[in-house]
């Protein structure tokens, strides 16, 4: 799974008028002609349009750009994170692997505790901090899964005073929940009649 991919995250897009589907195609064909990252498909059991890019900060220009530059109105879904399934099946069952992202925050030395904190409470590890000569740089690795609006709540936590980068990392297995019984096998239970 060292392969960098090419899409990690993907929404739904539609136009809110029907008159704007040939509009909407033709837009988001030149899009993806410019944008080597980015690519649209058709899925084959709702026929909806999915927009795949590296993550929603990617997305979200893309989406401005339709309804600014070509002037279409849109309705788009939620960001959804592409999961990788794995092709060994280990306890039969097969393993999800989710994206990584290396996210790196340039922050004033008042905030990079928090920034750190948050990361941990978005599942991710601190891998390094660095003292630079405009702050502290926390480097961590977060799946992208816990990511959403990223941006507004860096900037309310260091009240608008950080910068960051994300970058993919990696694939690794999503974790197992903790507090799940192991599985066992179903018992059936049968009503005795007495003899």
């Amino acid at each position: 799974m060292d392969n960098l991919p090419t899409h990690l995250m993907e929404v739904v897009i539609e136009p809110k008028s029907k008159k704007d589907r040939s509009k909407l195609r033709s837009a988001l064909s030149s899009l993806a002609k410019e944008d080597p990252a980015l690519s649209v498909a058709t899925d084959g059991t709702t026929g909806q349009t999915i927009l795949k890019g590296m993550s929603e900060d990617h997305l979200e220009p893309i989406v401005l750009r339709i309804k600014e530059e070509y002037e279409i109105e849109v309705r788009v879904g939620a960001p959804q994170v592409i999961y990788q399934h794995d092709s060994l099946v280990i306890s039969s069952a097969a393993r999800l692997w989710e994206p990584l992202m290396l996210v790196r925050v340039v922050t004033p030395e008042a905030f990079s505790a928090v920034v750190a904190r948050d990361a941990i409470n978005r599942r991710g590890e601190v891998i390094g901090k660095s003292k630079l000569d405009n702050g502290i740089r926390v480097d961590a690795l977060v799946p992208l899964a816990n990511l959403g609006s990223y941006k507004n709540a860096l900037r309310s936590m260091t009240q608008g005073r950080s910068t960051y980068t994300m970058e993919f990392a990696r694939y690794a297995p999503v974790p197992l929940p903790d507090d799940d019984p192991p599985k066992r096998p179903a018992v059936i239970m049968r009503d005795r009649k007495a003899k």
